[in-house]
C-alpha cells in the first residue's frame, strides 16, 4: 500500500507565531511577548541540536561524544581530564559522561589511565585514533558553520553574537534565580 505524501513539517517560527497567537486569544491579558521569548529560545536550541545531529551523521557520533572528543583535542596532546572536569565543559551529565566515555573507548578514541592523585578516579585522553578524527571533526564542521555566517557582513556578525551572549547571559541569571 502506499504511503500518503508526507505534508512539509511547518517552518518553525509559523509554530512561534500560532502558539502566540492562541494563547494570546485564550489569555488576552496576559501579553505575548514573554511567551514568545521562551518560544524563540526553544526553536533555536532544538534547531541546533538537529543541524549538529545531521552533521555528526556521517560519523556516526554523537553530539556528547563531539563534544568530549572536541574539549580534548584543544588541550596540549597529553592532556588528560578527569570525568568530571569533562562534565563541566562539556556539559554532560555523570551518567551521560560515562556512557559517552564507555562508546569513544570501545571505539578506540579515548582511553582511561588510574588517577595518581585520586585511586578512585581515572584520566581521559584522546588516543592517537581519537586525536586524527577530533582533528577531522573540528575542520570539517568549521567548514560547515561558515555557511551559516557566510552571507553576514563583519558588523553583522558582531551584532548577531552580541545578541546571542546577551540572550545567553540572561537565561543564565534568571536559572541561577531560580534556584
Amino acid at each position: 500500500m502506499a504511503q500518503p505524501p508526507r505534508r512539509p513539517s511547518p517552518h518553525p517560527l509559523e509554530l512561534i507565531d500560532d502558539a502566540t497567537a492562541r494563547r494570546e486569544q485564550a489569555i488576552p491579558d496576559l501579553g505575548g511577548d514573554e511567551a514568545a521569548y521562551l518560544g524563540h529560545l526553544s526553536a533555536l536550541q532544538q534547531l541546533t541540536e538537529i543541524y549538529v545531529h545531521r552533521l555528526l551523521k556521517p560519523y556516526r557520533l554523537s553530539y556528547s561524544e563531539y563534544r568530549v572528543l572536541t574539549t580534548l583535542r584543544i588541550r596540549p596532546r597529553d592532556y588528560r581530564a578527569t570525568p568530571h572536569e569533562l562534565n563541566h565543559v562539556a556539559q554532560i551529565t555523570s551518567a551521560g559522561m560515562t556512557r559517552t566515555v564507555d562508546r569513544l573507548e570501545a571505539s578506540g578514541f579515548v582511553d582511561r589511565i588510574p588517577n595518581p592523585q585520586d585511586r578512585r578516579s581515572v584520566l581521559i585522553g584522546l588516543t592517537d585514533a581519537g586525536w586524527q578524527l577530533a582533528e577531522t571533526l573540528i575542520r570539517d564542521l568549521n567548514a560547515q558553520h561558515s555557511a551559516l555566517i557566510e552571507d553576514l557582513s563583519e558588523r553583522e556578525r558582531k551584532v548577531e553574537l552580541d545578541t546571542l551572549r546577551a540572550i545567553i547571559s540572561r537565561v543564565s541569571a534568571a536559572i541561577r534565580r531560580t534556584r
